[in-house]
C-alpha cells in the first residue's frame, strides 16, 4: 500500500480513519492526501486502485456537504471521514459489481450508494468520538445568540426559553455552551435559526 500525505492531518490519524471507514474486503489500496484551503474533494481511480483526497484545512462557514445526498459536517475530521468513506465505497463497488446498493442507485460505481455509506460512517464516527460540541458549533451558537438579542457574556432569565435550567442561568454563556454535547448543540442551533 503506497501512502502519501501532505495534508494537515497526521498519517497515523488518517490510517485510523481508513480502518474505521473501510468496507469489508477492501484492502491494498494506494492513498494520496493533500490539503486545500477550500472544500474537500476525493476521487477513486479504479484502474490504479488509488484514492486521492484533498482535505480542507478549515471548515467553511456553511459546512453542508455538496454530495448526492444531503449531509451536514461540523469539523475537518468529519469532512475527512466523509470523503474517505465515500471513495472507499467506490473501491468496494469495484470488488462487488453486482453487490447490494441502496434504493435509487444506478450503475456499478453509484454515487448515491457511496454517499449513503459515507453518511453512515460519519454518524458512527460521531457516536464513537468525544461527545462535546465542536468549536465550530459553539461559535455558530454565539453568533446566532447575538443576532437574536441574547447576551453572549452572562446568562439571564431569557435563556429559559432555550432550555437553560435555573442553575445554568447563574453562570456565563460560555460555560453553558461548553457543557453541551454535539446533539444538544445541534438542537440549540436549530432552535436559534
Amino acid at each position: 500500500m503506497a501512502f502519501t500525505n501532505t495534508s494537515h492531518l497526521s498519517t497515523a490519524y488518517l490510517r485510523k480513519i481508513i480502518r474505521f471507514c473501510a468496507p469489508s474486503g477492501v484492502t491494498d489500496l494506494n492513498f494520496r492526501f493533500t490539503g486545500t484551503p477550500s472544500t474537500g474533494r476525493g476521487i477513486y481511480f479504479w484502474q490504479r486502485n488509488l484514492v486521492v483526497a484533498r482535505l480542507p484545512v478549515k471548515v467553511n462557514s456553511n459546512p453542508k456537504g455538496k454530495g448526492y445526498l444531503p449531509v451536514t459536517l461540523f469539523d475537518c475530521d468529519e469532512i475527512a471521514v466523509y470523503i474517505i468513506a465515500h471513495e472507499l465505497r467506490h473501491a468496494w463497488h469495484k470488488l462487488h459489481p453486482k453487490g447490494y446498493r441502496i434504493w435509487g442507485s444506478r450503475g456499478q460505481y453509484s454515487e448515491r450508494d457511496a454517499d449513503a455509506w459515507a453518511i453512515q460512517k460519519v454518524r458512527a464516527w460521531r457516536r464513537s468520538a468525544p461527545t462535546e460540541a465542536t468549536l465550530h458549533q459553539r461559535h455558530d451558537a454565539v453568533v446566532l445568540l447575538r443576532r437574536r438579542g441574547y447576551s453572549t457574556r452572562f446568562m439571564n432569565a431569557h435563556f429559559k426559553k432555550l432550555g437553560a435550567s435555573k442553575a445554568e442561568i447563574t453562570g456565563t454563556v460560555s460555560q453553558w455552551l461548553n457543557s453541551k454535547s454535539r446533539v444538544e448543540m445541534s438542537e440549540l442551533l436549530d432552535q436559534l435559526k
